[in-house]
């Protein structure tokens, strides 16, 4: 599968996810309010308090999907279009570095300085951590509002 086609794939992927999340979190935000409004007198002061605290839950997920939704349809002119940018740089580090269970270290979201420039960008590239070495030229395609992307090649190191 060329990058193209998998940064496509990755694409549509995650754009159903963040439609069933909104979709998700807005019903059961609605829903929410509905019971409130029907059994508001009937409603005890602790049960309105853990029903404002799980509404505030709601809100924040709805805006945390809204957002990352609009970024996605940002974005869908590029993919269908299969108009990616492309850029050539240098992975110079990783923008998250965790400890997992076992004790070992994850990696994910590269830091790449673009060739010939100063300018460095993170981008979120699927099992970042099992392709990618810091120190390496690679050759990506990317999305310019989510910043997904995928490796296009590899090249000769600097």
């Amino acid at each position: 599968m060329s990058a193209e086609e998998l940064l496509t794939k990755i694409y549509y992927d995650n754009l159903w996810i963040e439609i069933v999340l909104l979709a998700l979190s807005l019903i059961l935000m609605l829903s929410l309010v509905i019971y409130i409004i029907v059994k508001f007198n009937s409603i005890t002061l602790n049960t309105k308090i853990g029903l404002t605290i799980l509404a505030l839950i709601l809100v924040a997920l709805s805006l945390f999907s809204g957002i990352w939704f609009i970024k996605e349809l940002k974005d869908l002119n590029y993919v269908k279009n299969n108009d990616f940018i492309h850029i050539k740089g240098t992975v110079v580090g990783f923008a998250r570095e965790f400890s997992t269970d076992d004790l070992s270290v994850g990696k994910s979201s590269p830091i790449v300085l673009i060739e010939n420039s100063d300018e460095k960008i993170v981008l979120f590239i699927q099992d970042s951590a099992n392709r990618l070495e810091i120190g390496k030229t690679y050759e990506f395609i990317y999305l310019p509002n989510t910043k997904r992307a995928e490796i296009k090649k590899i090249c000769d190191g600097m």
